[in-house]
């Protein structure tokens, strides 16, 4: 029996609660566009649909077995900030390439959409239990469930996976990690609440040409370069005026860097999920 998600038409604080520990395990190796599944084929061949939809599966996903999982289109669009028809082409993608399997069905009255996730949209298993911590990058659904993931442009999307399959951990403060040393005081503000958020104190950073992540992702210089730029942090992420920070609820920042010329980007774990009234569209 597979499990069974009922259809919502808006973002719940009951659904980020419930879902607040929830993840996907990325394979790492996904980056490399030479592989049978990679970031570029998905995004070549699937656009932004299939990319918008892999956290929304791929959390329900299992390294070791097949499972089912009950979601509705309509739901899968919603979380994913993308529309039904795009789903539909996810759907037939994901499909082709053995990762997920789709059809209609009615679960108590409600026309839902039921799922065969395979171990393909996970990393592979570590020996006894869970999963190789080098072979996966950790998205935290709970970025899902808060509209933060839908909230991205497409672009901004496929850059965060990208750079996620780059990313590295460091359990330090970072005003220890030597790459940021040459940063401002007024930089480290919201690195810092990040490393005070997360559960064993460890922030996650990747720093890697726009170059290679062109490669990696199958999107356009110019196109990542747009997204970047709308992520750049300048100074505090606080609200100001009753009015959130244009970064607040971002789930990656991004920073100049003294190395190489290369960016620094920094996974913002704790990010404060959207208001419920800006996501399902009523008045704030």
């Amino acid at each position: 029996m597979g499990t069974f998600k009922c259809w919502r038409n808006e973002f719940s604080e009951e659904d980020a609660r419930t879902y607040k520990d929830s993840f996907w395990a990325m394979p790492n190796a996904w980056a490399d566009p030479t592989n049978t599944i990679s970031l570029k084929r998905l995004w070549q061949q699937g656009g932004v649909g299939v990319v918008s939809v892999l956290p929304v599966l791929g959390q329900f996903a299992r390294p070791t077995e097949t499972v089912e999982h009950h979601l509705s289109k309509e739901e899968a669009a919603r979380l994913g900030g993308v529309s039904q028809v795009a789903v539909s082409k996810a759907s037939r993608v994901l499909s082709a390439l053995g990762m997920a399997k789709s059809r209609p069905v009615m679960r108590r009255g409600v026309r839902l959409t039921r799922w065969e996730l395979t171990p393909e949209l996970v990393a592979p298993p570590a020996e006894g239990a869970g999963y190789d911590s080098r072979a996966y990058f950790y998205f935290s659904t709970r970025l899902v469930y808060g509209g933060n993931w839908a909230r991205l442009s497409a672009a901004q999307r496929a850059l965060y996976l990208a750079v996620g399959s780059k990313a590295m951990t460091y359990a330090v403060p970072p005003r220890d990690i030597e790459m940021l040393k040459s940063f401002p005081n007024d930089w480290f503000a919201d690195l810092e609440e990040c490393f005070r958020q997360t559960d064993d104190n460890w922030v996650r950073l990747g720093c890697v040409s726009v170059a290679e992540l062109s490669d990696i992702s199958g999107v356009s210089r110019s196109a990542l370069q747009s997204a970047i730029r709308e992520l750049r942090r300048a100074g505090t992420t606080s609200p100001s005026n009753n009015q959130p920070h244009p970064l607040h609820h971002a789930p990656l920042a991004v920073y100049p860097s003294p190395w190489n010329g290369n960016l620094i980007y920094h996974f913002r774990d704790h990010a404060t999920p959207w208001p419920w009234a800006v996501l399902n569209g009523s008045p704030a």
